[in-house]
Parts: C-alpha cells; sequence; structure tokens
C-alpha cells in the first residue's frame, strides 16, 4: 500500500461513483503544495497497478533514470577519454540513486512528487541549453513547458522558471528571452507563495539570517553525510566552490557558457531550495528537518553540478590528445570517492526503510479486513491515520489496493471443514489476543508441520503461499492472518534451522450468545479440508504471560 500524504492526495480526485477530474479537484493542494500533475501519475499508477505502492516507486525510479542519463551525457562532453566518461557516468547514476534519498525510492508517492520536480527541472535546462545551442525558439519554449511542469508536480519546482530564465541570461542568443523567463518565473513564485496555505502544524516561517544559513548549508551537505555538523561543514565548502567556479565563469567568453549555464542552472535550482526549505522547514525540527531523507535528491544534484562545473572549464583541447585518452581527473577521482562513501553511509537508511515496509503486509490485512490498528498502520503505512479511514469506500469504489483482488482465502463469517486437531500434521498454540476495536482483536502464535522443514506459513520461493485462517470451534472463520514471522524459540524447540514459524493477524468475535468463542489458527491441506492448530486462545479471556511450546 502506498504511504504518507497518498492519503490526502490521491482520494481528493475521488467521488462516491468514481474519479473527478476537475480544476478544483485537481488544484486541490496537500499541505502548502501544488500537486496537480503528480496526481495525474497517481491516476496513471492506480489504472495500470490499481494503486500500488511498487507501481509509484517504478516512476520514481523512471524519473532519477532520466535525470542520470542527462547528467551522464552532459558530464560525458567534460570528459578527457572512455574511462573519465565511464566513471563519470558512474558519479552521476549513484548521485542520483543516491541512498541518503532511498525514502523516496521506498515511499513512491513522495518519489514521484519529489524526484518528478527534479526531472521536469532538469529536463527545463537542458531544453534550454539544447535550444541556445541549435538556435530552435521551439526548444526554448519548450523547457518553459517542461518548468512550469515542474512547478505542478511539487513545491520544489516551483523555481525552475526563474531557473532557467538566469540559465538563458548568461548567453548572448538567448538573454531577451531569458529576462521574460525571469520575470514570469518571479511573477509565478510571488503568486504561489502569496496564496500558499500553510498548516498550523507546520509552524511560522522563519526569516532568522543565521538559522537560515546554517539550515541551507546543512541542507546542502546532506547530500554526503548523515552526521550534521559535517554536513554544516561540507555545505559550507560546497558553496564557496560552487561560487569561485561561477565567478571563473563569468570571466570566460559567451560562446563557451553552454554546458557551463546548464550546471549553473542546477546549482542555483538547488539553492533556491535550500533558502525556501530553510525559510518553511527551519522551524520545524532545524538541521534534523534538512538532512531528512526525502530532501536529499537535491543536495545530490548540486554536488553533481559542482563537478560538472568544474570540469566544463578545463581545457578539454588538450585532454583529449591521444597521450591524454585515459587520463582521470583530480575531481572526478575525488567525486568517485565521495559516490562510495555516500553508497556505505546511506545503506543505514536503507535498511530501516527496509524494516519498516516488512511490517506492510498486516497493516494491509487489517485495512481489507476493516479492522483499525493504528499501533501497526502509524508507523508502516501513514501518521495521520484518519485520512486512510476516511477514504477507504470509494477506495472499495474504484478497486484501490487492497481492495482489488478477491482473497484466496474463505471470507470472514464462512464456515470451513475442520479435521481435529494432528499433532503429526500440525502443531501450534494461539499465544496471544489483544483486543481492538468494534470486537477485533489482533492475534499472535506459531505453527508447524513436523514433516515439513521450511515452515507451512512463510511466503517464499521453498514453501508454497498458503492461507492462515482464524477459526472458532464451530469451522467458523473468525479471521485472517500472515505467516513469516520470526520465532527462534520454536526453531529451538523443534530443531529447525529455519526461525519463520511465527503468524500475526486479527479476528473478530462473531454476535453469538455466550459473547465469547475460542480461536484457533487453521492451514489447509487441500480439497476444501482444514487442520487447525491444537491450542486455542478464549476471546474475550485472559492472555498467557509466555508461548506454550512443547518439542517433541
Amino acid at each position: 500500500m502506498p504511504d504518507l500524504d497518498y492519503w490526502d492526495i490521491f482520494p481528493s480526485i475521488i467521488g462516491d461513483t468514481g474519479f473527478v477530474l476537475t480544476l478544483e479537484t485537481l488544484y486541490k493542494t496537500s499541505n502548502e503544495h501544488i500537486v496537480a500533475l503528480t496526481k495525474l501519475f497517481y491516476l496513471a499508477n492506480h489504472l495500470v497497478t490499481q494503486g500500488d505502492n511498487f507501481g509509484l516507486s517504478v516512476i520514481a525510479c523512471t524519473f532519477s533514470l532520466l535525470v542520470a542519463a542527462c547528467f551522464a551525457k552532459v558530464l560525458s562532453r567534460s570528459a578527457a577519454g572512455p574511462l573519465e566518461t565511464v566513471l563519470l557516468a558512474t558519479v552521476a547514476a549513484v548521485a542520483v540513486f543516491t541512498p541518503m534519498a532511498a525514502h523516496n525510492y521506498f515511499i513512491g508517492m513522495s518519489g514521484v512528487a519529489w524526484l518528478g520536480a527534479n526531472c521536469f527541472a532538469v529536463a527545463s535546462a537542458a531544453l534550454m541549453m539544447l535550444g541556445a545551442q541549435r538556435r530552435s525558439t521551439l526548444l526554448i519554449m519548450l523547457a518553459g513547458v517542461a518548468a512550469l511542469c515542474a512547478g505542478h508536480m511539487y513545491s520544489t519546482g516551483i523555481v525552475a522558471m526563474t531557473v532557467i530564465g538566469v540559465q538563458a541570461l548568461l548567453l548572448r542568443s538567448t538573454r531577451r528571452l531569458g529576462m521574460l523567463y525571469v520575470a514570469l518565473g518571479i511573477v509565478y513564485l510571488a503568486i504561489v507563495v502569496m496564496f500558499q496555505r500553510v498548516p498550523e502544524s507546520h509552524g511560522e516561517r522563519t526569516f532568522d539570517f543565521l538559522a537560515l544559513i546554517g539550515f541551507a548549508l546543512t541542507f546542502l551537505g546532506a547530500g554526503l553525510t548523515t552526521d550534521s555538523n559535517l554536513a554544516l561543514l561540507w555545505g559550507g565548502v560546497g558553496l564557496a566552490t560552487f561560487g569561485w567556479l561561477v565567478a571563473s565563469d563569468l570571466q570566460r567568453s559567451e560562446g563557451e557558457r553552454g554546458v557551463d549555464a546548464f550546471w549553473i542552472a542546477i546549482g542555483i535550482y538547488v539553492l533556491m531550495n535550500a533558502a525556501l526549505a530553510a525559510i518553511g522547514r527551519s522551524g520545524m525540527g532545524g538541521s534534523e528537518a534538512a538532512m531528512a531523507s526525502r530532501y536529499a535528491s537535491l543536495p545530490s544534484l548540486f554536488w553533481v553540478a559542482v563537478l560538472g562545473l568544474w570540469l566544463s572549464q578545463r581545457n578539454l583541447a588538450a585532454l583529449r590528445e591521444s597521450s591524454q585518452r585515459w587520463r582521470v581527473s583530480g575531481g572526478t577521482l575525488l567525486g568517485v570517492v565521495l559516490a562510495a562513501s555516500v553508497l556505505i553511509t546511506g545503506q543505514p537508511r536503507v535498511e530501516r526503510l527496509e524494516n519498516r515496509a516488512d511490517g506492510k503486509q498486516l497493516a494491509t490485512l487489517a485495512i481489507r479486513l476493516g479492522v483499525r490498528d493504528d499501533s501497526v498502520v502509524i508507523p508502516r503505512i501513514t501518521s495521520a491515520p484518519d485520512q486512510l479511514y476516511s477514504s477507504l469506500e470509494h477506495l472499495r469504489t474504484i478497486g484501490h489496493v487492497p481492495f482489488n483482488q478477491p482473497t484466496p482465502c474463505p471470507d470472514v463469517g464462512q464456515t470451513v471443514m475442520v479435521e481435529s486437531a494432528d499433532v503429526s500434521r500440525m502443531v501450534g498454540h494461539v499465544d496471544t489476543a489483544s483486543e481492538l476495536d468494534d470486537g477485533w482483536y489482533r492475534l499472535s502464535g506459531w505453527a508447524l508441520a513436523p514433516e515439513d522443514d521450511a515452515p507451512p506459513l512463510q511466503r517464499n520461493p521453498e514453501s508454497e503461499a498458503r492461507c492462515l485462517l482464524l477459526i472458532d470451534e464451530d469451522g467458523r472463520v473468525l479471521g485472517m492472518g500472515l505467516g513469516g514471522v520470526p520465532r527462534p524459540d520454536v526453531a529451538k524447540a523443534y530443531k529447525r534451522e529455519r526461525n519463520e514459524y511465527g503468524w500475526i493477524g486479527y479476528a473478530r468475535v462473531p454476535d453469538v450468545a455466550n459473547g465469547e468463542r475460542t480461536a484457533y489458527a487453521a492451514i489447509p491441506l487441500g480439497g476444501g479440508r482444514w487442520i487447525r492448530s491444537p491450542h486455542g486462545i478464549r476471546m474475550p479471556g485472559p492472555t498467557p504471560d509466555e508461548s506454550q511450546i512443547t518439542p517433541p
């Protein structure tokens, strides 16, 4: 399932009978952000994958792939030879797909917005560069269209129009159009800022100069490190280097500035966003906010721009002589070292997001069953669960995940054919029952088939995916569960190498006379027959202090 603000953004274009695509619904903001074009990408993902988060991540990766390809192509113009070309393409790929920004790839809704804005902004700068080189008015106009699209993906893109205006001002052939784009960009930015409605929870805008500088420098350095003090230092070094390179470039003849202007535009795009983020977010966590993974795609672009600008000012004619073709500059080598460092430093962020994603199946099961379990939904899906719960009926209407396909298991309320407990075929226990709202319980336990080496409930290539039902003494389905939960205690007791014998799920006490039922775990035997665990748990009833495991 998708995450976070998706449940505020996407439902805004869904009505009681289906999709409602109007200017009003498209331009309904998410917090203070215009995300009209992002909503259309969400819609496209729904049409293809029924809203699966994997589809959103694919879109985000596609945006990054386009940016990486563009950077590699432009960097190759400044390479001394084939070896440096390969190394620069590698640096570009690592920078764009940086693990520092892993948030945008695991949480696809965020990646579509942030990386989509970056992609359109980079595309606008590339089109401006090509338009100037080819003296093509069409390409220059398309640059403006791409910049406008960037501003409709997310607020980071609202500066793109101004950025390509500055880029055009650096070149004599596009200077008049540059003034037009700068004017349009400033007006557009002013209108957006003027009519933004910032949520009260986001705090006041900050205009303290020292706070803004500290946040912006930390923001820039966060592309290279997860330490805020080092980020502040790196940010200062990066800003000074970029300023020096820009000053050097302004002393060159305008005919040599085509590629330089592109990299200056990318750098300014990031710097303007660093300034806007400092104003809007430095009061919401300070340096911690500047280090957030969702922001890290921007400073990564900045460091590629610094490298590209440095390389573009070399004397390539001399370097490309036959004797120098395999030479690699110190700047390129430093880029390779920093890229390798980022891959290592960013891994903990990837691991944290992988752990977060591991719990999504349980949250999806809860939502599909109609269970409100905030203890699972808040850390795994969204910190604002009411946005999700209020949209569930609309999601059912359009067949959105998790309502896009029937479950392979019998539905709650059905009665199944259950064979008597047989410890030669299944052992296990329902360990805990935690009461939730509306008669639902969250149950956990373990199950093991003595004749099978693989955990019977684990979904993996070694063991067929199987249903886990939670049934009562009469075979009535009370709920469902998911396997694969680590239970090293069970593995130790039964001398098994693997330990994924645990399960967790949800069950609801039906409206019966005594108001209590015993819940058992059951797995299929085939032919519509099921076998249940020898031990169940009373609902409602006391929770055992510890699991009951009787080894053979």
